[in-house]
């Protein structure tokens, strides 16, 4: 009976800091701010965000509105906006000189058509004039036909996401749109 108790109260005080509601949480510090959910403090130490890259970002299902990840295919922090429903980037390292005044290419968006039937020819534009390179990246079983900053491609069966990558000498920037079977298709 002793026993019993014991690993009641054991297993009580485990989980009750986690399920205490209305109490800042500090890690490193004892006081964390009233004004903070999480306080961090440290002097030799940093955040470690989730590292995805753009394909793995975009497999998460239902991303909660301000979530943020470090894409590892452009090196920029991202937050997802659920209002737009789209990945913003909040920082990218440059590696250019302070001095210069390069840029990492600037996408305002992919543009295109976002229903397609199969075997259709369809193009998409990767709207960035500050680039110099540009990849794509689309479904599976799709076809490339003449790739550059726009790119035509014969649609196949399989639908989903297309991924326009604009570099220059300072870095690459990605963007996605999602396309999808048209309703016509026979």
């Amino acid at each position: 009976m002793n026993n019993l108790l014991l690993i009641i109260v054991g297993i009580g005080a485990l989980i009750t800091p986690f399920i205490m509601t209305g109490q800042e949480v500090g890690i490193g510090t004892t006081s964390p701010h009233p004004s903070a959910q999480l306080e961090i403090s440290s002097t030799d130490k940093g955040i470690l965000f989730p590292r995805l890259t753009t394909i793995q970002r975009d497999n998460i299902p239902n991303p909660a509105h301000g979530l943020l990840i470090f894409n590892t295919d452009n090196f920029c922090i991202e937050v997802y906006n659920a209002t737009t429903g789209q990945w913003e980037i909040v920082s990218c390292p440059s590696t250019c000189n302070p001095c210069d005044t390069c840029a990492v290419p600037n996408i305002v968006a992919i543009s295109g058509p976002q229903q397609v039937c199969p075997g259709d020819t369809v193009t998409y534009y990767n709207n960035s004039n500050d680039a110099n390179s540009w990849s794509w990246d689309p479904p599976n079983d799709w076809q490339i036909i003449t790739p550059g900053d726009s790119v035509t491609f014969v649609a196949g069966s399989s639908y989903g996401w297309i991924y326009g990558t604009a570099c220059n000498e300072c870095g690459c920037k990605t963007d996605s749109l999602l396309v999808q079977q048209a309703p016509t298709c026979p």
